[in-house]
């Protein structure tokens, strides 16, 4: 008797709403625009993430690993409830985030991948990440963790009026 092992390894996805689209203009005055991705668009990221495998600095190696895995994991129905978005100026991709839902009030941020620097590009990508869990899939904690010292002082020092260091929740 056959066994279906992919019905017993692929977990079943719970509804999520889409991610609308946001356009900004950066400081660079160049338009940038944050949209959700599709399972189909992920083996067209891959290659833009790898190389950052490979650059040791500010961990980008630890985090482009992750990342990568986590993208690999989303591509192949290995990892449950999760979504990409991608920042892309002029079609050129940017910066990449991704989270997952544990249950209906709580997500989890998984990473923030920033491709160009020093345009607050990961700022606005992480700030969209948090605006999907908050007010468009309607959660009220989001579990949050920096990997790298450019994302502690960025998310974790700065944000420290707002939010905890590790849990980012809705009206505080």
């Amino acid at each position: 008797m056959p066994v279906d092992l992919e019905s017993i390894l692929r977990p079943i996805d719970n509804p999520m709403p889409p991610f609308p689209a946001k356009h900004m203009t950066i400081a660079s005055g160049e338009e940038m625009t944050i949209r959700q991705v599709t399972r189909d668009e992920i083996p067209d990221i891959l290659p833009h993430v790898a190389p950052l495998m490979y650059v040791e600095r500010d961990f980008y190696d630890v985090v482009a690993a992750r990342v990568y895995a986590e993208l690999m994991s989303y591509y192949t129905h290995r990892i449950q409830d999760a979504y990409v978005l991608i920042a892309q100026i002029d079609g050129e991709l940017c910066a990449v985030v991704n989270g997952r839902m544990v249950s209906g009030d709580v997500g989890m941020s998984l990473h923030t991948l920033a491709m160009r620097r020093g345009l607050r590009i990961g700022a606005h990508a992480f700030a969209a990440k948090m605006e999907y869990h908050m007010d468009i899939m309607g959660q009220k904690e989001v579990l949050i963790v920096a990997e790298s010292p450019i994302g502690f002082r960025r998310w974790m020092i700065a944000s420290t009026s707002r939010t905890s260091w590790a849990v980012c929740r809705r009206g505080h």
